[in-house]
């Protein structure tokens, strides 16, 4: 119940905010964004072979890349808004986190049903939408 509260109030004061209306990337602009280490590191050894540790080793190391980004991104974002508006994107921050990991344990859960590429399509979701997040914060003003 609390999470949810949490959720409301940061989506309440991201809505009154000027970037509330911005567009979202698209998954064109998430793709490009994927660093060429992942497509050679899923397209070789174990993983090209489908093995499901290399495979989550993969997107191990490409989420690390991108939570970094996406760090880079929030710090930027922050630098730029007044101090009142701050507090507002901290919420919606931690708010789009639990987010993130509510979506993407469903998502994995629906698509990996229960085997073995369960935690695949979890690191595959949480880079996707890292990425996406890390695009909205570029571009939040």
């Amino acid at each position: 119940m609390r999470d949810h509260l949490v959720l409301m109030f940061a989506a309440g004061l991201v809505a009154a905010s000027p970037a509330a209306a911005q567009r979202q990337a698209t998954d064109a602009e998430i793709q490009a964004r994927h660093t060429p280490g992942l497509e050679r590191c899923l397209n070789s050894g174990e993983a090209l072979q489908g093995v499901t540790p290399a495979m989550r080793q993969c997107n191990a190391t490409e989420l690390a890349i991108q939570d970094g980004r996406l760090n880079t991104a929030y710090r930027a974002a922050m630098s730029r808004l007044p101090p009142n508006r701050r507090e507002a994107l901290r919420a919606s921050e931690r708010a789009w986190v639990a987010s993130r990991d509510r979506t993407c344990r469903a998502e994995a859960t629906r698509e990996g049903g229960g085997g073995t590429m369960m935690p695949v399509v979890l690191g595959g979701c949480l880079i996707h939408e890292t990425i996406s997040r890390t695009i909205w914060l570029e571009r939040h003003r």
